[in-house]
This record gives structure tokens, C-alpha cells and sequence, in this order.
């Protein structure tokens, strides 16, 4: 049983029943969940097959007015996400800078900064919907 495979379709379909554009290729993105195992906000252990639900592997929107497009997706933690809608963009912000500065990840995803500095406000920022 192939988990990336099925994560990828789920996640395609319930795109698109949300009515969110799905882009995605399924050959690059089924072997990105294959190869990324580490968190990029967090930098914590993650995969499709986690035994434990915060280490799962989730799909992340940056501009969550946008669907499941190449430059708009990333992969994260189900731990890091759930922390994202738990937070306003600020603080979430605040403690991806914290985690940067105690070298806890290398740096803050440059697709957040570039946002940041398009939009000059975080609002909006996080899919609260994931």
C-alpha cells in the first residue's frame, strides 16, 4: 500500500470538493512525501506513515486564498500546522524567529518572507481551514 499516494489523492480530492484549484503533480509531490522527513518550521521527524498525528506530514497552503499550486505548497508537520490555527499569523511568525535565532531551524521559509513583504501584514497568511 503506497500512504504518499493515497495522502496525495485525499488531499486532491478534498481540494477539490472545497473547491480549491489542485495543481499539483502527483509524480513530484508522491515522491516529495517519500523524501521529506523533517519539519521545515519546527525541524521535527515527519511522514505519511508517522505512527504519532502531530508527526504526519500535512499539506501547507503559504497564501491561503490560493489553492494547491507548485509555488504555493509546502510540506510541514500536522503539529506545525495545527500550532499555525492555534496562533494569530503574528505570533506564529514570532515563534518560527524564536526557533531561527535558538538554531532550531535554519531559517524562516523565504515563501512566508516574500508574502509578508508583498502583503506587509501577515493577516491572511495562514490557512486556518487546514
Amino acid at each position: 500500500k503506497n500512504k504518499e499516494m493515497d495522502m496525495f489523492t485525499q488531499k486532491k480530492s478534498s481540494a477539490l470538493t472545497s473547491g480549491l484549484e489542485f495543481t499539483l503533480d502527483q509524480d513530484r509531490w508522491v515522491r516529495l512525501l517519500k523524501e521529506t522527513n523533517t519539519c521545515g518550521d519546527c525541524n521535527g521527524t515527519m511522514t505519511c506513515t508517522a505512527e504519532k498525528r502531530n508527526e504526519t506530514t500535512s499539506f501547507d497552503r503559504i497564501d491561503p486564498t490560493k489553492g494547491y499550486l507548485e509555488n504555493n505548497t509546502r510540506l510541514v508537520c500536522v503539529k506545525c500546522n495545527a500550532q499555525k490555527s492555534d496562533l494569530s499569523p503574528e505570533e506564529w511568525n514570532a515563534v518560527l524567529e524564536v526557533r531561527e535565532r535558538k538554531g532550531i531551524i535554519e531559517e524562516v521559509d523565504s515563501a512566508i518572507v516574500e508574502y509578508v513583504r508583498q502583503q506587509d501584514t501577515l493577516d491572511g497568511f495562514f490557512n486556518r481551514g487546514e
